[in-house]
């Protein structure tokens, strides 16, 4: 917070950013992808207007639900 004095009056100034989320993604994986599988995932992605942590996290659990169905 910042406190700013302008002939005797005192303003405060909220910091600004993103806001919390309630479940913040804190840990993180590394893959290692060829350049036309980056390309294929970037724009996909873009098509769909989805940011790559989505599109990568909506894949994963598809498969988890096809895997599941397969079960049944």
């Amino acid at each position: 917070m910042m406190l700013v004095d302008y002939e005797r009056q005192v303003m405060v100034v909220a910091r600004t950013g993103r806001p919390k989320l309630a479940t913040p993604r804190k840990d993180g994986i590394f893959i290692r992808l060829t350049e036309q599988e980056h390309i294929d995932i970037k724009e996909y992605a873009t098509k769909h207007n989805l940011t790559i942590t989505q599109t990568l996290v909506s894949g994963f659990y598809s498969l988890m639900e096809k895997e599941e169905s397969a079960d049944e």
